[in-house]
């Protein structure tokens, strides 16, 4: 082998390796990754933890703990064209989260474990989607005597063909104030409910 094509081969390989070492620093999480999807990209969101799943309200950094405040994590997905995940823990948001997609589900690994936990007097959850057609299942609401409404729709919204099932909703408030839907509220006189299922279905 001459002299010329050792040192080619040489280059070649340092330039790989260099390449690799690129590549390596480049890599923002430990696999699996999800790279921001077309509807993040559209929506203008950047996920902050690649490791989860778009959907996933760990991936826009929200706190499972409970420690921190969750909300501008879990605003961010729900800003996303897609499902909302809210995995088993408790989440704390002190300002109203708000819905403006129709035909999406927000769900959770069941109500009692995973919780949103308002904090002071706001409304949790907020429907602003006309004909909405949403579903919410499997997470709980845990707020306390200041907490206002639970699941609320705002004035002008319609929850049509929306479906909420296994939920658990403890507030202040109303746990449903849906006032477009044939003048639903549903509270008791500890403000609690407990939804195995509920359909809001309007008719043509």
């Amino acid at each position: 082998m001459q002299r010329r094509d050792l040192s080619k081969i040489l280059l070649a390989s340092s330039v790989t390796s260099a390449l690799g070492v690129g590549s390596a620093q480049a890599q923002t999480c430990t696999a699996p990754c999800y790279a921001p999807s077309a509807a993040e990209i559209s929506a203008g969101v950047t996920p902050t933890n690649l490791s989860y799943p778009p959907g996933d309200v760990r991936r826009y950094g929200a706190d499972p703990t409970g420690s921190a405040d969750s909300t501008a994590a879990i605003q961010n997905a729900l800003n996303v064209r897609q499902a909302v995940y809210l995995p088993a823990g408790t989440y704390k948001t002190t300002a109203a989260l708000t819905n403006n997609i129709a035909k999406r589900r927000i769900y959770g690994d069941g109500p009692a474990v995973s919780v949103l936990k308002p904090t002071g007097p706001i409304n949790t959850l907020v429907n602003t989607a006309g004909l909405s057609c949403v579903l919410m299942s499997d997470f709980g609401i845990l707020g306390d005597s200041t907490t206002l409404d639970g699941i609320v729709e705002a004035s002008g919204a319609a929850f049509f063909e929306s479906r909420f099932e296994n939920l658990d909703i403890w507030v202040g408030g109303r746990a449903f104030y849906l006032p477009g839907e044939f003048n639903t509220n549903s509270s008791n006189p500890a403000s609690t409910a407990s939804v195995d299922w509920m359909l809001i279905r309007k008719g043509t």
